[in-house]
């Protein structure tokens, strides 16, 4: 079976948009570091605490920082049961 030029030309092509389609989405810096100053900031462990935490290991996880999303994500779950029986 021949293929021609044309028709390997747009399988090229092709396969270079599918993957590059594929991108992650970064978050800019500033809103990490901003979620991380009012979790710095917020001294009571409550619901709201809970939420900054999960909201900071989300945005860690979309920009790839998977350690440091997966110690909030930690954080947040350990505090959960502090929470409960408020």
């Amino acid at each position: 079976m021949k293929i021609n030029f044309k028709t390997s030309l747009l399988i090229i092509f092709i396969g270079i948009c599918l993957g590059h389609s594929q991108d992650s989405l970064l978050v800019a810096s500033k809103k990490i570091d901003s979620i991380k100053q009012r979790i710095d900031n917020h001294k009571e462990f409550n619901e709201e605490h809970v939420r900054l935490l999960n909201e900071y290991a989300r945005q860690c996880f979309y920009n790839k920082d998977f350690k440091t999303g997966l110690i909030a994500a930690r954080d947040a779950r350990d505090l959960l049961p502090l929470n409960r029986t408020i």
